[in-house]
């Protein structure tokens, strides 16, 4: 999913998103942006616009983490967004359409990170210094308000049925991170480990996505 395009559409929706700014592709302009963005802004996150599984991930936070992240970009041609780091914690929320069209919230995921640790592919394929915790440790008022914004996140994007969306909550607030219209079904995925804990059996998920499928 186009990564600038997403929250743009669901930031006027009503949810909050991170600032950002689309990178040229141009080695030397992109250069420039990305240095002025970090200056005015702090911890930024550099992503590729169009890739999966937190590939290509970085948080730079330092001078030292600019100077690495610029080296690897010389080399780079695909396009790139740079955002401002919002802190928080970090879940993730599966949406299930059912039969009948209707669509339900899953139970939401918690990622604890290792101190200094990113969610990068080691960690969430790997298992490299985080838990998965499901059901996260939330209050009930703090999971609707995740779940809201994945519900809002499904309708906007159009997604079939099932989605994954990642956001950060703050205790005001919930920030949309990314959805995934196809999100990851294996013993290593969240979505699994979400609707064993709303009590749906894979096999009935299964049999739902074929019905909505005909």
């Amino acid at each position: 999913m186009d990564k600038p395009l997403s929250k743009k559409l669901i930031n006027k929706n009503g949810v909050k998103v991170a600032k950002e700014l689309l990178l040229s592709t141009n080695p030397d302009q992109r250069e420039n942006e990305l240095r002025s963005f970090f200056a005015e802004n702090g911890e930024v996150v550099l992503k590729p616009t169009d890739d999966g599984s937190s590939r290509g991930l970085k948080f730079i936070r330092t001078d030292q983490d600019l100077t690495d992240a610029l080296v690897e970009l010389r080399n780079q041609t695909r396009a790139y967004l740079v955002e401002t780091y919002i802190s928080g914690r970090e879940l993730t929320v599966g949406v299930l359409e059912k039969s009948d069209g209707s669509l339900i919230p899953l139970p939401c995921s918690e990622v604890e990170l290792d101190p200094g640790r990113i969610f990068d592919y080691d960690a969430k394929y790997l298992g490299k210094g985080c838990r998965e915790i499901t059901p996260a440790r939330i209050t009930a008022d703090e999971a609707r308000r995740a779940q809201e914004v994945a519900l809002i996140a499904h309708k906007t994007f159009g997604c079939k049925s099932y989605s994954r969306t990642d956001v950060i909550l703050q205790p005001d607030s919930v920030f949309f991170l990314e959805t995934n219209t196809l999100p990851g079904i294996t013993k290593a995925s969240f979505y699994p480990q979400q609707l064993a804990a709303a009590g749906i059996g894979f096999e009935q998920f299964l049999k739902t996505v074929l019905d909505l499928s005909k």
